[in-house]
């Protein structure tokens, strides 16, 4: 009975060294092959062989209207970040909510809406008191300037210059 215990786990150690050996190698061969003439410095991507800026200087993405959460605020791709704390039955909220999506948001900015009535946290953490409030913040979700839009003329380029 030993004799069996033993063989049967000496055949599921020879099975899984023999898995492992074949995952590295498929591993290593779906590598290209380098050659002593390869450095670093020779290897380009395709948007540099094009002229186009290297990933070591970040792009923009292009500017975006979306719902607010906190992933969004993380995202990298966008240099400056605006919540808008919206209500739905607001016509001053509205009106700002056409001005910015009937107009180009430029590249780098996202304007993200929450709602007003049921984003207790975030008008808490931000000082907000009124609807059509637009507040900057960083990626780190950190306020950098908050400016009130009830009023004031509906256009993507007051609120962008409102938060500057």
């Amino acid at each position: 009975m030993k004799k069996t215990v033993k063989l049967v786990i000496l055949v599921l150690v020879t099975v899984a060294v023999a898995f492992g050996a074949v995952i590295l190698l498929k591993k290593d061969s779906s590598a290209p092959a380098m050659t002593d003439q390869d450095t670093s410095s020779d290897i380009k991507t395709s948007a540099e062989k094009a002229g186009e800026p290297s990933a070591q200087m970040p792009t923009l993405s292009q500017g975006r209207y979306i719902n607010y959460s906190y992933e969004n605020v993380a995202d990298q791709g966008y240099s400056q970040t605006i919540i808008f704390f919206y209500a739905p039955w607001c016509p001053e909220c509205r009106a700002f909510k056409k001005a910015i999506i009937e107009n180009s948001i430029p590249d780098g900015v996202q304007i993200l809406e929450t709602d007003f009535d049921s984003s207790t946290d975030l008008k808490k953490k931000y000082g907000v008191t009124q609807q059509t409030t637009f507040v900057r913040v960083n990626s780190a979700g950190e306020l950098q300037k908050k400016w009130p839009g009830y009023g004031k003329e509906k256009s993507i380029d007051l609120v962008l210059e409102g938060v500057k």
